[in-house]
């Protein structure tokens, strides 16, 4: 589908329902029946979260239903200085997994257990980000999409018309480009003012620099295309939900 002239193509709607790719198992193969039941295991719950998070013993435990990683995995982790892949086998076979790392297993836990949320461990920064999201953890955030009546939405509504988008003009281009070159210098400068008097002088600053820039063509240009993808979309996806059966 092109629902605008220099889009080439967009999906409504997608599942990932064998790891995203697609496997044969040629006549040199000495134990089919065996590569089968291999492919079969990584289609698994127990298979997909080896392949995410790494090997159970190492990168998790067990405990009864619910999965934790392990402290060294944290350490190992965090410091940076640790081939994950090869150590504790994280990611190291991705694609052949079914289930994704943000999937939840039958028991409500997330394939990769990494994605369990833990509060406690949490920044006050990140803390204070969650508050105002209004939700417990990120990776919440990012699976419960709301649209402004705070209705939820499948996760691919945005996918959808953030592929669907197109590509900006020349002149939007380098307004967008002029823009983001001069943000990522302003916002450290406010980020570390010395106190709040200097920190609204500098986004004022920054208030009247973008507009100068061309913000609000920049914006124009993002909402004219979005409404125009939603008048084009909308009953396309309805009708996606509708025979996927998602509400």
């Amino acid at each position: 589908m092109r629902p605008l002239e220099d889009v080439v193509s967009l999906s409504v709607y997608w599942e990932s329902v064998v790891g995203g790719n697609e496997f044969a198992i040629t006549s040199k193969c000495k134990y089919p029946e065996k590569a089968i039941q291999f492919l079969d295991w990584c289609m698994s719950e127990e298979g997909s979260r080896m392949i995410t998070q790494g090997a159970e013993g190492m990168a998790y435990t067990m405990d009864g239903d619910v999965p934790s990683v392990t402290q060294q995995y944290l350490d190992d982790n965090a410091g940076g200085t640790v081939d994950m892949a090869e150590t504790y086998g994280k990611w190291k076979y991705a694609g052949i997994n079914a289930f994704q790392h943000i999937d939840v297993d039958s028991n409500g836990y997330y394939i990769q257990p990494e994605q369990i949320p833990n509060v406690d461990n949490y920044s006050a920064v990140k803390k204070d980000a969650l508050s105002f999201y209004g939700t417990e953890s990120f990776t919440d955030y990012f699976t419960q999409y709301k649209n402004r009546a705070g209705e939820k939405l499948p996760n691919v509504i945005w996918s959808t018309y953030t592929s669907g988008i197109g590509s900006k003009t020349d002149d939007i281009k380098q307004k967008y480009a002029q823009i983001n070159e001069y943000m990522y210098k302003q916002i450290f400068k406010m980020i570390y003012a010395k106190d709040d008097a200097e920190y609204e002088a500098l986004q004022n600053e920054a208030m009247e620099k973008v507009g100068e820039l061309g913000v609000d063509d920049v914006v124009k240009w993002y909402q004219d295309r979005f409404a125009q993808l939603h008048t084009d979309l909308d009953p396309l996806i309805d009708q996606a939900m509708k025979a996927y059966g998602v509400e």
